[in-house]
């Protein structure tokens, strides 16, 4: 993985469905440079492909079970 804080591209939300399918780690600059930035670099070696596989499960997870809460509620997405 290339350096997040070498990067400078902004992320394009308009790629993606209400946020879903995505793994944010990946995307987020900011989420990957402030644990590389707290943790003693032998700690983010080993958190990193932990974080990683975390946000991929929560983003595909997550995103679908509060879309079929608020289908179930009733609620409107704005959409």
């Amino acid at each position: 993985m290339s350096d997040p804080q070498e990067r400078n591209d902004p992320i394009d939300y308009g790629r993606f469905e209400e946020g879903r399918h995505c793994n944010y780690w990946d995307l987020d600059r900011t989420v990957q440079r402030e644990p590389s930035r707290v943790y003693p670099e032998e700690a983010f070696e080993w958190a990193e492909p932990r974080l990683s596989r975390l946000s991929s499960r929560e983003s595909h997870s997550s995103s679908d079970s509060a879309m079929s809460a608020s289908e179930a509620s009733g609620c409107s997405t704005g959409s």
